[in-house]
C-alpha cells in the first residue's frame, strides 16, 4: 500500500484493524523517520486516545487508555525496542505479562532489535519511506 498524503494514514489504520484479527501485537519496522510513530499516532486517534502519543525512545514503553468502545482493547502499550538487546530486556518492561492480557493492544517499534519477538503471533508492518518522492510504502 502506497501513501503520499497525511490523510491517507487513515486508510492504513483501517487496513491494520481489518488484518489484526484476534492478535493484540503489532510489529512496526522501518528506518528512522519512516513513520512508525506517526502510524501509532493515527492508530491512537482511531482508538480515541486523548493523550499525545510520542515516541517512547527514552522510557521504552508508554501506556494509554483507549476510549473507543468499538474495540476490545482497553489499553494501548507503545514500545520502542531500539535500545533493547534481547527478550530478557522485554521482561524488564513487563512485555510478556502485558501481551497475555488481551485487553492490551501492543505496538512495538524496532522489532529487529529483539528477533525472538518474530515468533509471536503478530501483525507485521514494514514502512519504507522515499525521501525524494515523499512516498511511503506500507507492507503487511
Amino acid at each position: 500500500m502506497k501513501i503520499k498524503k497525511i490523510n491517507e494514514w487513515d486508510k492504513v489504520v483501517e487496513n491494520i484493524f481489518h488484518k489484526l484479527g484476534k492478535k493484540n501485537l503489532i510489529l512496526l519496522s522501518g528506518d528512522l523517520g519512516a513513520g512508525k510513530t506517526t502510524l501509532t499516532q493515527f492508530i491512537g486517534k482511531k482508538l480515541k486516545i486523548k493523550e499525545k502519543i510520542n515516541s517512547p525512545t527514552f522510557v521504552l514503553s508508554k501506556k494509554y487508555s483507549i476510549k473507543n468502545k468499538d474495540f476490545p482493547f482497553k489499553n494501548l502499550i507503545h514500545i520502542d525496542a531500539y535500545r533493547l538487546k534481547n527478550s530478557h530486556d522485554l521482561e524488564l518492561i513487563d512485555f510478556f505479562e502485558n501481551l497475555k492480557n488481551k485487553e492490551n493492544l501492543i505496538i512495538l517499534e524496532w522489532p529487529e532489535q529483539v528477533e525472538e519477538i518474530f515468533k509471536l503471533p503478530a501483525l507485521k508492518i514494514k514502512i519504507d519511506y522515499d525521501f525524494e518522492t515523499n512516498e511511503r510504502n506500507i507492507q503487511f
